[in-house]
């Protein structure tokens, strides 16, 4: 079994946190309103990350974006990871 790749990184003076999955190196994104951006490939339309916007704002107040994210990923080993 291969081990599943992934990368975190946080931008803390803009709070912007990105979590890659995949190469994202060609990726295209679809950001929805609660300002969560989906990397697809173009090729297969894979997932192949997820770029936040307002990351730590989203975690500390808890709002309904955090529930679409804990969806998506663990949210504590995000966080511990970014630092935050």
């Amino acid at each position: 079994m291969s081990k599943k790749y992934c990368m975190i990184s946080y931008d803390a003076e803009f709070d912007v946190m990105s979590y890659k999955i995949g190469d994202t190196s060609n990726s295209y994104g679809d950001e929805d309103p609660s300002n969560i951006v989906t990397l697809r490939d173009f090729d297969t339309d894979t997932i192949t990350g997820y770029t936040i916007l307002n990351f730590r704002r989203i975690c500390d107040t808890k709002s309904k974006e955090y529930s679409i994210l804990s969806s998506l990923f663990d949210i504590q080993s995000a966080r511990k990871e970014c630092g935050i």
